[in-house]
């Protein structure tokens, strides 16, 4: 993780390290939560620590904003909306005038909460839109956008069937296909399990597939846990749409720097060719534009980065 590699960290005291190792871990090891309730978590994580942190010295405060920022953003290096979000934080906090770091930091962090709140609203009532009355709808794995998104589209009065894939986690324990099932029937949306293996069997009656994302790359393509590329595969061979819902926090910059995203086991990564549309808080996306938005996190991450010295992005 590198804690000793960062502007001010000699002057960080045993205990602000130790709490940080506890906040990683904590987002590190969750299997419950998808990507933006993890980005909600570090950023809390993040107040938690400033709270605890007495220093006003602005050159300690930097310090900690430098260890904390990347220290949280590498918990999950496949969730690019943890580190985007930590990134507009500290962007944000370091050309504030109007406060002090300390003070710019928390107001920031409450900001960027709000943000993701509005932008996973706005993204799931994009999504709603997208079903009608009578369509079978084919997801995987578990997305909490994906989850709002159909109860929105059920509370609007649309009556439709839920398809959800089997995808269990690596060690077994969790289904997220069973947990997205759960989720949608407390809301009387019907959902039914289809094992990976039946998934042909099926295609024939979906109407739409619709997926969340853990990132989205500026080439469009998409990181999903399994079985996305299957999924994917069979819709586009059945001529479905396929659709990733997913905030533009999501969108990973680092590519564009020439640096490799390694994908973890348990994850897919599906090529833009196979997307119809990346549904976000602006609406459908091609994924053809989403270098665009790449391009505009790619500065702040490269300002945040200059600022507080990181010695390299991973």
């Amino acid at each position: 993780m590198g804690f000793n590699r960062h502007l001010g960290v000699r002057r960080l005291n045993t205990g602000t390290l130790s709490s940080l190792r506890g906040e990683v871990d904590r987002i590190r090891l969750d299997r419950q939560h998808g990507a933006r309730e993890l980005a909600r978590m570090a950023l809390q994580a993040l107040t938690r620590m400033l709270n605890r942190f007495k220093s006003r010295d602005e050159r300690e405060l930097t310090g900690f904003l430098s260890l904390a920022v990347k220290a949280l953003g590498e918990a999950r290096p496949s969730m690019a909306s943890i580190s985007n979000s930590l990134y507009a934080v500290a962007y944000r906090a370091l050309n504030a005038e109007e406060r002090g770091l300390k003070e710019s930091i928390a107001h920031e962090v409450n900001v960027q909460l709000r943000l993701l709140d509005d932008s996973v609203k706005a993204v799931a009532s994009n999504v709603a839109n997208l079903v009608v009355g009578g369509d079978t709808v084919m997801t995987c794995s578990y997305s909490s956008t994906v989850l709002a998104a159909l109860i929105e589209a059920s509370r609007l009065g649309r009556r439709f069937r839920v398809l959800a894939l089997r995808s269990p986690s690596l060690d077994g324990s969790i289904d997220y296909g069973d947990m997205m099932r759960k989720k949608l029937l407390l809301e009387r949306v019907e959902t039914r399990v289809v094992d990976v293996s039946q998934v042909e069997k099926w295609m024939e009656e979906v109407d739409l597939a619709v997926v969340g994302a853990d990132s989205i790359f500026p080439d469009g393509s998409a990181l999903n846990g399994t079985p996305t590329l299957t999924l994917a595969k069979r819709a586009e061979a059945h001529e479905a749409p396929f659709h990733v819902a997913c905030e533009t926090w999501k969108i990973n910059p680092l590519p564009l720097m020439g640096f490799k995203q390694t994908v973890e086991p348990g994850m897919d990564v599906v090529s833009a060719k196979l997307i119809k549309s990346i549904v976000t808080e602006h609406g459908e996306i091609a994924p053809s534009k989403i270098r665009e938005y790449a391009h505009m996190y790619l500065k702040r991450l490269e300002y945040v980065w200059n600022v507080l010295r990181f010695e390299d992005p991973t």
